[in-house]
């Protein structure tokens, strides 16, 4: 009775210690994981010629993405890479703005003048205004957030050269993440704001023709209140938390908020060709819109660099 007794007492013991065992060995795996791929994958390299991705498709099975990259070779001869951590469409949009913010080469007064005057402007529209839209929004506090406005602020008010660009944005867990979470924010502000335009696309092709209409013909409240609840949730479970990975819609709100142009070339691998899709204000818009060259491969963002024109 006394050792039956024991093994009832003792035999649950087991499931828990060896539950709490695999999830210290899984830890360990991930932390090792995380570790290698801060090794082998910066946050952004250096930029590289285009075709060097061919290198990545050696198997006769994906010929597509190699035909597909010599398509693009016409109009980008590089390409910068950038880390496969969730937040790839973010970045490559932060470094390739950042970029065409950065002082040209003229060093004469009024060049350096006009570089100064460009990255203020930008400072007080659009990144000003939409960090009032931002604080604007329930759920959304000064104190807890002014740490990323701030970061990205500073980014761009203290671009030099693209040397001391890539070294900022290349450190872990630094000003490269802090304005990727604020980008985040510009985009979930945008989509909230504009939750009754953005819907149907949230709904991934579920709002039917008929569910439009009875949206429209029922009261602006009730369609407001049920738009917003939805873009809230979608927001605070795909948009704000970072490692989300962005579909067109993120794509669409961030090139609107920001009022820059983001051309993506799709490289999917199953034909040689390589589609193209725009985004954000038309270049009739303004002359002096920021235009950011995106290649997507499934799953993953890079940024692409046009040959000079000569």
């Amino acid at each position: 009775m006394t050792d039956d007794n024991t093994n009832a007492s003792s035999s649950p013991s087991t499931p828990i210690m060896n539950h709490a065992e695999l999830h210290r060995q899984q830890t360990v795996r991930l932390a090792a994981l995380e570790a290698q791929v801060k090794t082998e994958q910066p946050l952004t390299s250096q930029r590289l010629p285009l075709l060097s991705l061919q290198n990545n498709y050696v198997d006769e099975s994906v010929k597509g993405f190699v035909n597909g990259l010599e398509s693009l070779n016409e109009t980008y001869d590089q390409v910068r890479t950038v880390r496969g951590d969730g937040n790839c469409f973010y970045r490559a949009f932060l470094y390739s703005l950042a970029e065409q913010l950065l002082p040209t080469n003229d060093d004469s007064n009024e060049a350096a003048a006009a570089a100064s005057n460009c990255r203020r402007d930008f400072i007080k529209h659009p990144l000003e205004t939409n960090w009032h839209k931002i604080l604007s929004l329930d759920g959304y506090t000064e104190l807890t957030l002014e740490i990323f406005y701030d970061t990205m602020c500073d980014l761009i008010q203290s671009l030099s050269t693209p040397v001391a660009l890539h070294d900022t944005l290349a450190q872990e867990n630094a000003s490269s993440d802090y304005c990727t979470w604020f980008l985040r924010l510009v985009t979930a502000a945008h989509l909230k704001l504009n939750a009754e335009r953005f819907l149907p696309f949230v709904l991934n092709g579920e709002a039917s023709e008929s569910t439009s209409t009875m949206m429209n013909a029922s009261s602006d409240n009730n369609s407001k209140s049920y738009a917003n609840q939805v873009m809230h949730q979608f927001c605070a479970t795909q948009v704000e938390p970072m490692g989300r990975e962005c579909e067109h819609l993120q794509i669409m709100a961030l090139a609107e908020a920001m009022h820059c142009r983001v051309v993506v070339e799709y490289l999917d691998g199953h034909s040689d060709k390589v589609t193209r899709h725009a985004f954000g204000p038309s270049d009739k818009a303004s002359s002096s819109l920021y235009t950011i060259h995106l290649l997507y491969r499934p799953g993953h963002y890079d940024i692409l660099y046009r040959k000079s024109v000569s």
